[in-house]
C-alpha cells in the first residue's frame, strides 16, 4: 500500500511542478507591449527615420509582424 502512495505522490509532483513552469513561460501583455516599443523605438533611431516615416514604420511592421 505505502508503494502506491509512494508512485502517486512523485506523479502529482511531476504533474505540479510541469505545469507551474509553463505559467511562468507565459509572457506578460505589459512588458510584451515595452518591448515591442523599444524594438520600434531603437529600429527608428538607428534608420534615422523622422515621425512621418516612423508612422508608416511602425504600420507596415505591426502588419507584417501579425501576419508572422
Amino acid at each position: 500500500m505505502s508503494k502506491k502512495i509512494i508512485v502517486f505522490l512523485l506523479v502529482m509532483l511531476t504533474c505540479s511542478i510541469y505545469t507551474s513552469a509553463q505559467k511562468k513561460c507565459a509572457p506578460d501583455p505589459k512588458m510584451w507591449k515595452e518591448i515591442q516599443d523599444f524594438k520600434l523605438e531603437f529600429l527608428s533611431q538607428e534608420m534615422d527615420l523622422d515621425k512621418e516615416q516612423q508612422k508608416k514604420f511602425y504600420e507596415l511592421y505591426n502588419e507584417l509582424w501579425e501576419k508572422k
